[in-house]
């Protein structure tokens, strides 16, 4: 009996450790310090988040094999596409923004998008929305040569959009792609 207290107490120090530990997404071509708090979620995690239904009717929810959490913020990180066209981020952002003004017509006006540099000098576009009560942080980051594109994307509540937004910039803030 004992032991298995002592056990217990070990298992939930070194979770609380692990949790609070400042975690780094890694590849071969970006390298990026996530927030703190956030961790990586295990298979059989993932394999939950997947059946989780799409707050848009009629769409089926698809998520990367890098998903990380914190609260009830979910990060997805898709693999680095390499030697996208030179004006790659200009024109999703006009794909994007024809293709969300349903919002508007449904007098939903919680999209927003924006190109901007980050601190790494890495070019971004950023999209946020609300549909059904989820608000949506979608990030494309580009290195200055256009060489590697980073896209993600943060899940969450809409009562945590402005958390997502800021955590979100955070992140963007430490993407390093590798040369």
């Amino acid at each position: 009996m004992k032991k298995k207290i002592i056990l217990a107490f070990v298992l939930s120090l070194l979770t609380a450790i692990t949790c609070r530990a400042q975690l780094t997404h890694t590849s071969q071509s970006v390298k990026i310090i996530l927030p703190k708090g956030f961790y990586k979620l295990s298979n059989q995690q993932v394999d939950s988040v997947k059946s989780i239904k799409s707050p848009i009717a009629g769409l089926h929810k698809t998520y990367s094999p890098y998903l990380y959490k914190i609260g009830f913020l979910l990060l997805s990180l898709n693999d680095v596409v390499q030697n996208a066209p030179a004006d790659y981020l200009s024109s999703t952002k006009k794909f994007m923004d024809d293709g969300y003004g349903f919002l508007k017509e449904r007098n939903n006006n919680t999209y927003r998008s924006i190109l901007k540099n980050t601190a790494n000098n890495n070019q971004v576009l950023i999209v946020s929305y609300s549909i059904n009560k989820v608000s949506f942080f979608r990030f494309y980051c580009q290195n200055i040569t256009n060489k590697f594109t980073l896209i993600g994307k943060i899940e969450c509540p809409e009562v945590d959009a402005t958390k997502a937004e800021t955590l979100g910039n955070e992140l963007l803030n430490n993407i390093q792609f590798i040369k």
